[in-house]
């Protein structure tokens, strides 16, 4: 959601992230206001008989948010929230202030019968709390606006049928702006060049690292692999093979100019990610959405997908060097990385939320 926070900013608008208290850290390093809002999803008193839907998205999260926001709303007031679309807490934190709230994906679209499934009337139960009237229907969920960052072709069919839906370039922000480029990016050995990411929650899934980087350390590539920065490469520099380098972190608006392929767990933003740059992907999904991801880059000819359990030596050194080898991996790719660069520009996004703020109605897709 950065990406359209950072346009609102050099557009002179204020903005705020209301969000769990531990990314204070990468909320303020990115340059934008922090207030404390909600549960820690990751705080360690969460039990297994918490359920994990509940600690995400779930009644109790969302109610202990929306007591959060309900206050800050007392000394900062906004004049529209933006939220992601499983916060409900933003929404509902608006409706009870009586604001306009715009959804900003940054995911494939979820329709209202898979909420319905998953929460029942769970919202309409902290509706009744807060004293806003129901919504059994789940018609007010994208009553306003909703910015849709994944590229038509890409998104799901179901995400047609919001009548206030407007298309934005998915936003790479990744905090590149403030660093430059390791050095030793543009001295790497003439040959291509593998990414290995698993993301910021599946970079624990070390099992899954070590058979891919095991796999394809045989074949003539440079391979990249980001850990996150709270995992400790040290510990396993000593078994990677030559050909591996291993990092923390790296933005990927730094990283992917220099690579070839992006071998991934199938997060939206990693693919995105590649996409924007128009490189091929292949996906290990882990969880998640992954499998859609995994799904939706096969069908489009963008990529090729393993299953974890499929990750024998030779079936992940066949697939990389498919991808790598054979052109019309790279083609198609850079073909839909003209589409996405065609998208509105987060700049755009942010005149609709100014309209929102001044007409507080509805902005149709024919508006």
């Amino acid at each position: 959601m950065a990406a359209v926070a950072q346009a609102a900013q050099a557009d002179g608008h204020d903005v705020a992230f209301a969000t769990a208290a531990p990314f204070v850290g990468v909320v303020e390093r990115s340059g934008f206001t922090f207030f404390p809002a909600g549960l820690d999803p990751s705080d360690p008193t969460w039990t297994d008989q918490n359920r994990a839907d509940d600690r995400d998205w779930g009644v109790r999260v969302t109610r202990s948010k929306v007591t959060d926001l309900l206050g800050l709303l007392d000394t900062w007031r906004p004049d529209v929230i933006v939220r992601e679309q499983t916060d409900f807490a933003g929404l509902l934190a608006a409706e009870a202030a009586g604001l306009p709230a715009a959804t900003l994906g940054p995911a494939m679209f979820i329709p209202s019968r898979s909420w319905n499934r998953l929460m029942g009337g769970g919202l309409d139960r902290l509706r009744n709390e807060l004293g806003i009237q129901p919504d059994p229907d789940w018609e007010r969920t994208h009553a306003y606006l909703y910015l849709d960052p994944v590229p038509p072709w890409y998104q799901l069919p179901s995400a047609s049928t919001i009548a206030v839906r407007h298309m934005v370039r998915p936003g790479l922000f990744d905090g590149g702006h403030l660093s430059d480029p390791p050095r030793w990016l543009a001295s790497l050995p003439d040959r291509p060049t593998v990414y290995l990411t698993l993301g910021t929650v599946f970079n624990r899934r070390a099992d899954v690292r070590e058979r891919i980087l095991g796999a394809i350390g045989a074949l003539p590539v440079n391979v990249l692999c980001t850990l996150g920065p709270e995992q400790e490469a040290r510990a396993i520099r000593e078994s990677i093979p030559n050909n591996v380098r291993l990092e923390a972190f790296i933005p990927q608006s730094q990283l992917l100019p220099y690579c070839d392929l992006v071998i991934s767990h199938g997060g939206f933003s990693t693919v995105m990610g590649a996409l924007a740059h128009g490189l091929p992907s292949l996906v290990v999904p882990l969880g998640s959405d992954n499998l859609v991801h995994a799904r939706r880059c096969v069908t489009l000819g963008l990529g090729l997908s393993l299953a974890p359990a499929e990750l024998r030596n030779e079936d992940v050194r066949s697939a990389v060097w498919k991808l790598l080898t054979e052109p019309r991996w790279r083609s198609e790719a850079r073909r839909r990385r003209a589409d996405i660069d065609s998208l509105p520009s987060p700049s755009s996004a942010v005149d609709l939320l100014v309209r929102l703020a001044l007409c507080r109605a509805p902005i149709g897709t024919d508006q």
